[in-house]
């Protein structure tokens, strides 16, 4: 129904919550609108014993998702998340919020209160022949290299030692990152970047923001983060091999024959950038200073450093390896390992003060079997009960009567799955 409160009119209007500029043709987010996005993922991020029902990640995903009209580039922080809910149905189960999770949210609310908030509508609209820029990259086992308006840069890689297998896809996109950070950190960078890639797979994870394991996400995060407080807006295409000349004879260290079919370029080296790849908070790229305060670790990083030790850190693993560090890591995990929360054992003495106090009913008795078979048996007492929820019910779990055996001092059953069948899931 019409209502003066409702009709609007002006320049700027407020559509579901998102200032919209008719003029400049933008979409943009309200202050009110960030502050309470970051309030509810500091709260999620605060749950108690690090875990939050099923219900409250959709709830949290759904406030997200909606901000990402306005910061699609956003949309990676939250591949994570979606793939721990995938597959569950229980609302009230609580899931962990794991290592990944939780510095994806951190970066997208550290993020919310940084990046530009803004959209504009023609965003992506734009043809090819329209870029401000246009560059080139490659990789090989080698080197990283990118090539723009004959100026072509290359970074060595240093070999290892070890059976790490290498990871081109993660290499290809490093190299994507580290040219849109080179043109995105000068003082006017372009509008609109047009980067080519002879990687097929490399250039379809930042077209779709989505990216199957989590060093490839890691990168993708730093392109986003970029993206999001430069306001350039990406666009990358695929090439063909042969046709990526340039690039190519960099990323394998070709640069004699490099200035020779292209004498008027100019070759410089560069390093790729540390400060945007997260791992804990930190760059996960080690310098000297390291080596004076050493910080060890046992959880696995949202970047894998086995990709990385050719880059950075050739020595990483045979230091990982050593007997001291190997000491080190169990002696802080026992030091500070969270305290076992678990019910008292259950003793004889229990068992017998269950059956003193039993009175004459078929209620008791039940209870004391069933505390006597899960002492005698090694069973878990939740699972001896039928379950009142459907979902929880299995027919593998119930141990049927006709296998009951009275002796004269003992009884027996069978029980209806093996548990070192290693499918068992009860």
């Amino acid at each position: 129904p019409y209502e003066d409160r409702k009709q609007e009119s002006g320049v700027t209007l407020k559509i579901i919550g998102f200032w919209v500029d008719i003029i400049k043709g933008s979409i943009s987010l309200t202050p009110e609108s960030i502050q309470v996005l970051v309030s509810e993922i500091d709260a999620f991020l605060s749950s108690p014993l690090r875990k939050a029902a099923l219900r409250d990640r959709q709830r949290l995903a759904g406030s997200l998702n909606w901000s990402l009209n306005v910061l699609p580039w956003a949309r990676p922080a939250l591949n994570e998340m979606y793939r721990k809910m995938s597959g569950k149905t229980l609302q009230i189960r609580a899931i962990p919020i794991n290592g990944e999770v939780h510095r994806d949210l951190t970066w997208f609310s550290d993020l919310l209160q940084n990046a530009i908030g803004i959209r504009f509508v023609d965003s992506q609209t734009w043809e090819d022949s329209m870029a401000d820029f246009v560059g080139w990259t490659d990789a090989s086992n080698t080197g990283l290299s990118f090539v723009y308006a004959g100026n072509g840069f290359c970074y060595q890689l240093h070999s290892t030692e070890g059976k790490t297998p290498v990871d081109i896809f993660f290499r290809e996109l490093l190299a994507i990152l580290s040219l849109l950070h080179h043109i995105a950190s000068k003082p006017t960078p372009p509008r609109h970047i047009l980067i080519h890639s002879d990687s097929l797979d490399s250039v379809e994870v930042p077209n779709s923001l989505s990216a199957r394991e989590q060093s490839h996400n890691a990168i993708l995060l730093a392109i986003s983060a970029i993206v999001l407080k430069t306001g350039v807006d990406l666009r990358v295409r695929h090439i063909a091999g042969k046709k990526n000349i340039k690039a190519d004879l960099l990323s394998r260290l070709l640069i004699e024959d490099y200035k020779l079919q292209f004498p008027s370029d100019c070759v410089r080296l560069f390093e790729p950038p540390r400060s945007y790849c997260r791992c804990d908070g930190e760059s996960p790229f080690r310098g000297p200073g390291r080596a004076q305060a050493p910080e060890w670790t046992s959880a696995r990083p949202p970047m894998d450093l086995n990709k990385l030790d050719d880059l950075f850190y050739p020595h990483f693993d045979q230091s990982r390896s050593d007997p001291l560090v190997q000491a080190t890591i169990r002696g802080s995990k026992k030091i500070r390992a969270d305290p076992v929360n678990r019910k008292p054992p259950l003793r004889t003495a229990h068992i017998k003060v269950f059956y003193d106090q039993r009175h004459n009913s078929c209620n008791d008795l039940l209870f004391a079997t069933i505390v006597s078979c899960a002492f005698s048996g090694c069973h878990r007492i939740g699972e001896l009960i039928v379950p009142n929820q459907k979902s929880l019910f299995d027919w593998r779990k119930i141990i049927k009567r006709s296998s009951l055996k009275l002796e004269a001092r003992h009884a027996g059953y069978q029980l209806p799955y093996h548990k070192a069948d290693p499918f068992y899931q009860g």
